[in-house]
């Protein structure tokens, strides 16, 4: 479709000979330029087949300007990351789940990590934490994920290297799961409180 053809190129190309003819006519460019601006309005006009401007055509500034606003507010919110106040409601989800955990009321727990994790995401903790709980709810494939993602935020947290090897080895990956305990043990020294299941021995050197 061409730019004749195409209504709403024809509103962007009117928007833009209405800002140059505004220029014109308000002294916003110096006089020596008008003409150079004149022609250029005109081109465009022929170029996209606009005979007349409508009434409604928007003002180009006005639309800048409100990209520009829109342009910041989504920045903005990109980068403040959460407040305070998601920040502590998400910390009373992540006790809610550990105490959901400790009643054995596993999908519970999922769903109040699950829930912390929207208010604050990338959360090593609550994805540790909501990967234990899936793997008590046999939910491995599930855990293997949340705890893999949170040793790629923290290489050292070995907590999480603890959960991704117990979720691997109940998937049958033998081979995984004891790379993941290895790592696990090496963090901090080899002081961690990393469970190993039956049939694993003790890997620290």
């Amino acid at each position: 479709m061409s730019g004749k053809s195409n209504p709403k190129v024809q509103r962007l190309a009117s928007s833009i000979v209405k800002f140059l003819e505004d220029s014109i006519s308000n002294n916003t460019i110096d006089s020596e330029e008008k003409e150079s601006v004149e022609v250029a309005a005109n081109i465009i006009k022929e170029a996209f087949g606009i005979e007349s401007l409508p009434p409604s055509t928007n003002n180009l500034l006005q639309i800048f300007d409100l990209y520009e606003k829109t342009r910041e507010r989504v920045t903005s919110s990109a980068s403040s990351g959460p407040t305070e106040t998601q920040i502590a409601e998400a910390e009373k989800l992540k006790s809610q789940g550990n105490v959901a955990v400790a009643t054995k009321e596993y999908d519970k727990a999922i769903e109040s990590y699950t829930k912390a994790l929207e208010l604050v995401p990338n959360n090593k903790i609550y994805l540790s934490n909501r990967a234990a709980a899936y793997s008590q709810a046999g939910k491995h494939k599930e855990a293997a994920a949340d705890a893999l993602k949170a040793v790629e935020i923290d290489p050292g947290y070995a907590k999480a290297w603890s959960r991704l090897g117990h979720a691997r080895y109940a998937l049958g990956d033998a081979k995984g799961s004891m790379e993941a305990y290895e790592k696990g043990l090496k963090c901090e020294g080899g002081q961690t409180d990393v469970y190993l299941p039956k049939g694993f021995s003790d890997c620290r050197s």
